[in-house]
């Protein structure tokens, strides 16, 4: 039983240290609304579990110069392993696989292709055998869409660091208190770099309160944010996607630090027995940086019918993100990052019987709200066909 965990831990451990992460893989099913994951926490009486799932996705960007059209692929896998009861494994890894006909300036609309680390991480439970299981610790690379859940802020980056979690549930209620000391990700490659740059770092601590009902969920969550030490490249590579930023390719600087606070607010609700009403807020604020640069806001609204086999409806949604709001590097690229505004509108089939399946359409209109030379207009439309996760086997 020793050597078993061991081979398989020494694996786990090279998977986490030897991929690295990108923005724009994990950007392929950029849904703003849904998060399609494992219950980490669900094991029953296995040891461990795999999973995959297959997404194809068709993209189409306009802007006044540049335009894409991009076909992809991508197949996700999970893996969940139990050492102890106190000690479990999980991850998501995608192979992604585009190809299209592109022409940006940039780069930043040309097809891609690589394998990605969604989330991969190790779970400490010291108290996994008690009736409350109030503490847990996560280590390894943390999908941020889980942990901070606010596309404003920050998209569905895998960032490696530590995160501590405490929850108390109270009949309906439960709150959960979270802090995480992260490190964004970033590659330099430049010869001509004269000194080593300090290690960069993301900070959150929120507080989230979740009551829930037989036909009604509500969650608000608030908290602090703060980066500090961001590199050059990362700077620079965010001036093309709307942040105020000083320098050249070599020493990059953005011209207002990132700290602040970030709020979001969910409500979903049967209105009838066949109509779901769900309503989403996200508000970020970056107390660094002056008025008029600091505010971003997401507001999103959707009505759908259910019956046994299918869920259906449409949604649509508003968003500004002001130029500093947050490092662009690292949000949502279905807004065009930063200095937008604009509305997005869509249609979702949830195929529940007999296999579980999703079908969407997005469009999505972002206009400049400061006019530059780097960033145009930008309207997009995107098409997804996505397979709930399919159970490989259980060990």
């Amino acid at each position: 039983m020793l050597f078993k965990r061991t081979a398989v831990l020494i694996p786990l451990l090279l998977t986490i240290l030897g991929f690295g992460s990108s923005a724009f893989g994990l950007e392929l099913d950029h849904s703003h609304r849904y998060v399609d994951r494992l219950d980490v926490g669900d094991w029953g009486q296995k040891t461990s579990t795999a999973d995959w799932r297959l997404l194809t996705q068709v993209r189409r960007y306009d802007r006044v110069t540049d335009s894409s059209t991009v076909f992809g692929t991508a197949m996700s896998g999970t893996l969940q392993y139990k050492f102890y009861d106190e000690l479990r494994f999980y991850g998501v890894f995608s192979a992604i696989f585009q190809t299209g006909n592109a022409q940006s300036r940039f780069g930043d609309l040309t097809p891609r292709t690589g394998v990605f680390v969604s989330e991969s991480y190790f779970l400490v439970s010291p108290f996994a055998k008690s009736k409350n299981e109030f503490f847990t610790l996560e280590v390894g690379a943390l999908n941020q869409s889980r942990t901070v859940g606010n596309k404003v802020l920050i998209s569905g980056n895998a960032f490696p660091g530590v995160s501590e979690a405490l929850e108390l549930s109270m009949g309906s209620f439960k709150l959960t208190l979270r802090a995480q000391q992260m490190i964004p990700y970033s590659q330099v490659e430049n010869a001509e770099l004269s000194e080593r740059e300090r290690t960069p770092y993301f900070l959150t601590e929120s507080l989230k309160l979740k009551f829930k009902q037989k036909n009604y969920n509500a969650s608000i969550k608030g908290g602090l944010f703060n980066y500090s030490e961001l590199p050059s490249a990362v700077a620079f590579q965010s001036q093309i996607l709307g942040n105020s930023v000083t320098g050249d390719q070599i020493n990059a600087e953005f011209l207002y630090d990132f700290g602040g606070w970030f709020a979001t607010f969910n409500f979903d609700a049967m209105i009838s027995k066949k109509l779901l009403m769900q309503f989403k807020a996200n508000l970020v604020e970056n107390l660094d940086a002056p008025e008029t640069l600091n505010r971003g806001q997401d507001f999103y609204f959707s009505l759908n019918w259910i019956n046994s086999k299918n869920r259906m409806g449409p949604f649509f949604g508003v968003f500004s993100l002001e130029p500093d709001v947050s490092p662009a590097f690292y949000n949502t690229s279905a807004f065009g990052n930063n200095n937008r505004d604009g509305w997005y509108a869509g249609f979702d089939l949830f195929v529940l019987k007999p296999s579980k399946m999703k079908f969407g359409i997005e469009y999505v209109d972002a206009n400049l709200l400061n006019p530059g030379v780097l960033q145009e207009d930008q309207d997009s439309i995107v098409v997804t066909f996505q397979t709930h996760f399919k159970k490989l086997g259980a060990w």
